[in-house]
C-alpha cells in the first residue's frame, strides 16, 4: 500500500462499488440483427473507451448498465472500457459501478493505473483469469469528493493530449507503409528514375516474361523429403515463408537441419544472389539471399529463383513485392484452404525491363527512400514508447496525490466513505428485495397454505405466484387479499403491480372492475373554459440599482429592452444568484403591497427599478431612510424629455408571472417563494370544485412559481396528457422517450389527517386535492392500503400507504382527460404534492435503447441532464404566462454540449405561442446565468451582462462586453473579456510557451542548461502540435521585441485584468516599431 495524502483513505472496492460478474447466455439468444441488448464477451470487443457492438443477445443473464466500467477478467486480465449503453456481458467481463458520490471516471482511471498489476493476478492453465474475490478485495485510494473530480478532469485533459499524440504517431506507420508501396510502384513503373533517363541515352525498356530472365526455378522440398522430425536446433537454417519479411531473410534456431540432412538436400541449398519467394500465405514476400546466407536450405513453402545476367536480383525482388505484382499473384494463386503459387504462375509474369544501369539507379534510389522510411519508423516507435511511459507516469502521479493540489477545505474522504457505504446499504437492501420471490405451494384441497420463500430474480416467479393466488381467490378483485395470498411482502409492492400489469387475465378483471366504478362516478370537467386571456404586451427590465443587498452594494445593472433573453456571466461569488434573489423579493413585495398588504420595510434596502410593460415605462423607487413606501411613477419620454406621473399602488402594472429556478443544493431561491406557495395552497384547499373556470382562475391568480426537483415527475406525466406531435418529437429527439409505460402513486397519511378519517376518505382531504384523489382512484386499477416502515433520519415509524396504479398510457389518458389541458393537469397533480398527500410517484417510460430496441426504464434512470432539461422546459411550458419574468440560475449544469448550443432556442420556443414567433416578439423576458460559452455563442453583446469584482476594491460590479459573442467562436469567447482567459490552452502548455518566449528573446547565448531546457520544451510543444510555433519570421521578430521589454507581464497568468488587457494592446502597438526595424536589419522585408 503506497503513501497517500492526508484526507485520503484506502478501502476495498466491494465497499464503494457494485460488482457484477458476467455470465454467458444461451447460444440460441445470440444474433447479429440488433435484437435484444448489445452483447460483449471480452477484451476482443473493446475499443479505445467504448466497446464495439458485433453481437446482440435476446436472453441476457448478466447486464451492465450505461456508464459501468467493463473489466476484462480473462485472456487478458486488466483492460477496461465503459458501457455506452445497457449491455449483456459474458464470462470474460465484469461490470463495476461506482456508488455515488464516488466519481466513476476517477475509478476508471484507477483501474487503468493498476492494469499491469491486475494482469499479474490471473491464474489458470489454459488462460489466465481472475474471480470476484480478487476484484472485491482490490484496495482503492479514495480522495475527497471535490479532489476526485479535479483528478478525473485533469487526467481526461492530459490523457486526451497523450492519446492525440499516440494517434498521430500510430498514423505515421500507416503513412510510411503507403509511402513504401508508392516508392516500389514508382520504381517498377519507371517514374522513380524518370529524371535520370531524361539525362542519359539509356531509356530503352523491354517487355519480357519471367521465364525469359530466369536461369533456374526450384520449389522447396516437400512430401517425404523433409519431415518435422528432421529439425534440430542451431544447425543449418531452413527458410520458410515465416522467415521472409520486409525484403529480408531471418532464421529460427528451432527450424534447422543437421549438416548431413542439408547435404542430402543440397539441390535446395541457397546461393548468394538467389531470390527466394514465399509460395503460400501472403503473396509477394521475397528477399535476395546474402553471401552469409549461402548454404541455407529453401523450405517447403518457398521457391528459389536464379536470374540471368540481364536482370539484377535486387530489381527482381522489388518487382515481385510491388503492389501490381502482388495483385496479379493473388488473382492467379490456387487453393481453397491456403492459396499457393506454382512455378507456372511465376514464369508467366510480365515486366517492363530497363537497362542494367537504370536497374542499378532504381535500386539505389529505392533503398535510400526505404531506409529513410525505416529511420522515421524507428523514431516513431521510440516516441510511442515514451508516450506509453507518460500515461503510466501521469496515472501514478494522480493516485499518489501529486497531480492536482489538495484543498484543506475539502470534506475528508473518511466522511465521504461513510456516505458511500450508507448508499451501498440502501442499494443492497433494494436488490435483496428484488431477489426475494414468493412461491405458492399448490394445494389441491384449496386450504390456503402459507406461501414459501425462494430466492429468484425473474418476473416470471412473481407472475406465477400472482396467477396461482388469483385462481385460489376465484377471481376476486380485492387487491390487498391478492397481495397477501400471493405471499408478497410490504417491500414488494412494485413487483406486485408489475406482475399484475403483465398478467393479462388478472389485469383484465381489475380493469373491468375499475371501468364499472368509473361509469358510476363519471363527471367530466373538460367541457368548456377559455384559455388564458391576459394581456399580451411586452415586459422588459430596463435598469436596477441596489443600495446594499448581500454582496451587491451601490450596484447598477442595465438591460436592452429590445431583447427578450439576457445572459448573466461571472465568476462564482460575483453576485449572480443575489441579483436574481433581489428581483424576486422586489416583485414579491410589490405584488403583496399592490394587493392591499402593508409595505414590508425590512426585506430589502433601497433600490430603484425601471421596467417596461404594456408600452409603459414604470419607475419604482424605495429609500427606507426617507420613505414610508415606494414611489411609483409612469415615465413619458416624448420629445426627448422625461415626464413622470405618480400612480397609486393599486394601479401598479406588474409582470404577470415570476418563474424561478436555482440548480444549487440549497433553498436560497425557493425560500423567497414560500409565502406565495402558502397562499396558493389555501386557494387550492378552499376551491369549491375543479371545473374549468375554477382551474383557470387558480392559474390566473398564481403569480409566482419556483421550479424544484420534486416537480419533475409531474411534468413528465403532464407531457403525456394527450397525444401532441410536437411534444412527442421533443421527448424522442431530446430524451429518447417514445412511450409511457406505467405510474404508481404512493399516497401517505399526512400529518394534518383529521381525527376519525381513514385512507378511504383520504384522511379528510378537501378542495382540489380531494377531487384529484377521487379521480385517481376512479381510473387506477387494484388500489390497496399497506402499512409500511418509513425512515426518518435515524428513526423509523409505521404509516399507511395507499397505492394507485395506472398500468398504461390509456389509463393515464383516462385520468388526464378530466382536465382540459396539460397546464390544468399539472396544477391538479401538484396540488396533491402541496397537500403532503403524496409520498412517492414511480413512473416507467419506454425509451430507445438502440435504433432497433426499446426498453422500459424508471424516471430515476434518466440521466441528470435529461431530468433537468425535462423539468425546466416542462415547467416553463405548463406554468408560463404572458408578461413573465423568467429567472434561471444555471439551468444547464448537467447538459451536454449538443444541448447547450441549442438551449436558448429551446427556451425561446417553449415561451412562444407558435413555432414561428421570433425572440424579439416574446412578451416575456428571460434572465439566465451560465458558465457555458456554448450557450451564448449566438448572442449580441447587449444581451450579455458581466458580473465581476473590481480588481482594486474587490467590490462586485456590472459591465457589458465590447464585442458580440456571435461570430467569435468558442475559443474567442473564452479568451474575450466575457470569460477573461488568457488562452484556451492548459496551464502546463502555457507555462512552456512562456519559458520559450523568454529563452528565444535572450540577446546573449543560451547556457547549456537553458539550451537543454529549450530542447525539452520544444519536444513537448511539438508533441502537442506546436511544431510550427515561432517559425514565421515576422511573428518571431515580434516575440523577440515583446519579450525584451515585457517578458514578465503575462508569465504564469491564467486570467487577465482589464488593465492588463489595455496594457497588452498598448505594448503591441509600441513593439511593432521595433519589429519593423529588426526586420530591416535582418533583410526580411
Amino acid at each position: 500500500m503506497s503513501n497517500i495524502p492526508s484526507g485520503w483513505i484506502y478501502t476495498l472496492l466491494s465497499e464503494i462499488a457494485i460488482i457484477q460478474m458476467g455470465q454467458s447466455p444461451h447460444s440460441r439468444s445470440y444474433n447479429d440483427k440488433g435484437e435484444g441488448l448489445p452483447f460483449f464477451q471480452g477484451k476482443t470487443d473493446f475499443g479505445k473507451l467504448f466497446p464495439t457492438v458485433r453481437q446482440w443477445c435476446s436472453e441476457p443473464q448478466r447486464v451492465a448498465e450505461e456508464g459501468d466500467i467493463l473489466l476484462s477478467v480473462r485472456a487478458p486480465v486488466g483492460p477496461t472500457n465503459l458501457a455506452a449503453e445497457r449491455s449483456c456481458i459474458g464470462r470474460g467481463l465484469a461490470a463495476i459501478q461506482a456508488i455515488p458520490p464516488l466519481n466513476q471516471k476517477y475509478l476508471l482511471h484507477y483501474f487503468r493505473h493498476i492494469e499491469l498489476w491486475l494482469s499479474q493476478q490471473g491464474t489458470g492453465t489454459t488462460f489466465a483469469g481472475i474471480g470476484s474475490k480478487i476484484i472485491q478485495n482490490i484496495e482503492i485510494p479514495v480522495a475527497p469528493f471535490n479532489e476526485q473530480k479535479r483528478i478525473a478532469d485533469k487526467l481526461d485533459s492530459l490523457l486526451a493530449r497523450v492519446d492525440a499524440c499516440r494517434y498521430r504517431l500510430e498514423r505515421v506507420s500507416h503513412i510510411l507503409e503507403r509511402f513504401r508501396q508508392a516508392v516500389i510502384t514508382a520504381a517498377i513503373s519507371g517514374e522513380l528514375t524518370e529524371d535520370w533517363r531524361a539525362s542519359t541515352d539509356l531509356s530503352n525498356r523491354q517487355p519480357v516474361s519471367l521465364s525469359e530472365i530466369l536461369s533456374e526455378i526450384k520449389t522447396g522440398p516437400f512430401g517425404s523429403a523433409l519431415h518435422k522430425s528432421d529439425y534440430v536446433r542451431g544447425e543449418v537454417p531452413v527458410v520458410n515463408p515465416m522467415h521472409i519479411n520486409d525484403g529480408k531473410i531471418t532464421h529460427s534456431f528451432e527450424m534447422a537441419v543437421s549438416p548431413e540432412k542439408a547435404q542430402e538436400l543440397s539441390d535446395f541449398m541457397l546461393k548468394a544472389r538467389d531470390v527466394i519467394i514465399a509460395r503460400r500465405g501472403v503473396m509477394g514476400r521475397c528477399a535476395v539471399v546474402q553471401p552469409e546466407q549461402e548454404g541455407w536450405l529453401c523450405g517447403t513453402g518457398s521457391i528459389i529463383l536464379r536470374v540471368r545476367s540481364q536482370i539484377l536480383p535486387d530489381y527482381l525482388q522489388v518487382f515481385l513485392s510491388s503492389p501490381t505484382t502482388v495483385e496479379a499473384l493473388e488473382a492467379a494463386a490456387v487453393g481453397s484452404t491456403m492459396v499457393n503459387l506454382n512455378q507456372q504462375i511465376l514464369l508467366s509474369l510480365q515486366l517492363s525491363l530497363p537497362t542494367l544501369q537504370e536497374q542499378q539507379e532504381t535500386i539505389r534510389r529505392t533503398k535510400n527512400l526505404l531506409a529513410y522510411a525505416d529511420r522515421i519508423e524507428t523514431r516513431c516507435s521510440n516516441a510511442l514508447m515514451q508516450v506509453e511511459h507518460i500515461t503510466s507516469a501521469l496515472l501514478s502521479q494522480a493516485f499518489r496525490g501529486d497531480l492536482v493540489s489538495q484543498n484543506p477545505n475539502d470534506e475528508p474522504a473518511s466522511v465521504l466513505l461513510e456516505r458511500i457505504k450508507s448508499e451501498k446499504r440502501h442499494i443492497d437492501s433494494e436488490q435483496q428485495i428484488k431477489r426475494t420471490v414468493r412461491r405458492i405451494t399448490n394445494n389441491k384441497n384449496n386450504n390456503k397454505k402459507k406461501p414459501t420463500t425462494s430466492m429468484r430474480q425473474s418476473l416470471d416467479d412473481y407472475v406465477k405466484a400472482l396467477r396461482s393466488a388469483f385462481q385460489q381467490l376465484e377471481g376476486q378483485t380485492d387487491a390487498r387479499k391478492l397481495f397477501d395470498q400471493a405471499g408478497f411482502q410490504a417491500g414488494e409492492v412494485v413487483q406486485f403491480y408489475e406482475a399484475l400489469r403483465v398478467t393479462s387475465e388478472v389485469r383484465a378483471t381489475f380493469e373491468k372492475s375499475s371501468q364499472e366504478i368509473s361509469l358510476q362516478t363519471e363527471d367530466s370537467i373538460a367541457k368548456n373554459g377559455d384559455d388564458d386571456a391576459s394581456e399580451k404586451g411586452h415586459f422588459r427590465l430596463i435598469e436596477l440599482w441596489l443600495e446594499d443587498f448581500k454582496n451587491l452594494s451601490d450596484y447598477t445593472v442595465r438591460f436592452d429592452p429590445s431583447h427578450s433573453i439576457d445572459i448573466i456571466l461571472g465568476w462564482n461569488g460575483t453576485g449572480k444568484s443575489n441579483l436574481f434573489e433581489s428581483l424576486i423579493i422586489i416583485f414579491r413585495d410589490l405584488h403583496a403591497w399592490s394587493q392591499g398588504s402593508s409595505w414590508n420595510k425590512t426585506t430589502i434596502k433601497g433600490y430603484r427599478l425601471r421596467y417596461k410593460i404594456n408600452e409603459q415605462v414604470v419607475d419604482v423607487s424605495w429609500n427606507p431612510e426617507a420613505m414610508r413606501s415606494p414611489l411609483i411613477q409612469l415615465i413619458d419620454s416624448q420629445e426627448q424629455q422625461e415626464k413622470s406621473i405618480k400612480i397609486a399602488k393599486k394601479n401598479l402594472p406588474l409582470p404577470r408571472f415570476i418563474f424561478g429556478y436555482y440548480s444549487g443544493p440549497t433553498n436560497r431561491l425557493a425560500e423567497h417563494f414560500w409565502p406565495m406557495n402558502e397562499t396558493h395552497y389555501r386557494r387550492l384547499y378552499n376551491a369549491p370544485s375543479d371545473d374549468p373556470e375554477t382551474l383557470a382562475n387558480l392559474l390566473q391568480e398564481r403569480r409566482f412559481f419556483c421550479a424544484e426537483n420534486r416537480h419533475a415527475k409531474y411534468v413528465l406525466l403532464a407531457f403525456f396528457h394527450n397525444k401532441d406531435p410536437a411534444i412527442s418529437e421533443f421527448l424522442e429527439e431530446r430524451l429518447r422517450m417514445v412511450d409511457f409505460e406505467s405510474a404508481l402513486f404512493v399516497i401517505r397519511r399526512p400529518r394534518w389527517a383529521k381525527k376519525g378519517k381513514t385512507s378511504e376518505d383520504f384522511w379528510g382531504a378537501g378542495g382540489i386535492m380531494r377531487r384529484v384523489m377521487e379521480r385517481l382512484r376512479q381510473f387506477a386499477i387494484a388500489p390497496m392500503v399497506i402499512e409500511q416502515t418509513v425512515s426518518e433520519g435515524y428513526n423509523s415509524k409505521r404509516e399507511e400507504h395507499y397505492y394507485f396504479f395506472l398500468p398504461d398510457l390509456q389509463s393515464l389518458h383516462a385520468f388526464a382527460a378530466e382536465y382540459k389541458n396539460a397546464r390544468t393537469f399539472f396544477l391538479a397533480l401538484e396540488s396533491i404534492d402541496f397537500s403532503e398527500l403524496i409520498y412517492d410517484l414511480k413512473i416507467q417510460v419506454r425509451v430507445k435503447a438502440t435504433n432497433t430496441e426499446q426498453v422500459a426504464i424508471t424516471f430515476h434512470e434518466l440521466s441528470e441532464g435529461e431530468q433537468q432539461l425535462l423539468m425546466v422546459l416542462g415547467l416553463m411550458r405548463f406554468t408560463k404566462s404572458h408578461q413573465s419574468l423568467v429567472l434561471l440560475d444555471e439551468p444547464d449544469t448537467h447538459l451536454n454540449p449538443h444541448w447547450s448550443v441549442d438551449y436558448l432556442k429551446l427556451l425561446t420556443h417553449v415561451m412562444s405561442e407558435n413555432s414561428n414567433e421570433s425572440e424579439e416578439q416574446q412578451t416575456s423576458q428571460i434572465l439566465m446565468s451560465t458558465h457555458d460559452p456554448l450557450v451564448i455563442a449566438s448572442l449580441f453583446k447587449e444581451q450579455i451582462h458581466l458580473l465581476k469584482r473590481d480588481w482594486e476594491t474587490g467590490a462586485c460590479k456590472w459591465e457589458q462586453p465590447t464585442v458580440n459573442p456571435r461570430g467569435l467562436g468558442f475559443t474567442g469567447i473564452l479568451t474575450s473579456e466575457m470569460f477573461g482567459m488568457r488562452s484556451d490552452l492548459d496551464e502546463e502548455t502555457l507555462a512552456d510557451l512562456d519559458i520559450k518566449v523568454r529563452l528565444i528573446a535572450k540577446e546573449d547565448a543560451l547556457t547549456p542548461e537553458e539550451a537543454i531546457k529549450l530542447e525539452e520544451i520544444n519536444k513537448r510543444l511539438e508533441d502537442a502540435g506546436f511544431q510550427k510555433a515561432f517559425s514565421d519570421p515576422y511573428y518571431a521578430a515580434f516575440i523577440r521585441a515583446w519579450s525584451r521589454r515585457y517578458s514578465d507581464l503575462m508569465t504564469g497568468t491564467r486570467f487577465l485584468s482589464p488593465e492588463q488587457r489595455e496594457e497588452v494592446d498598448q505594448i503591441a502597438r509600441e513593439v511593432l516599431e521595433e519589429v519593423l526595424a529588426e526586420l530591416e536589419a535582418e533583410g526580411i522585408n
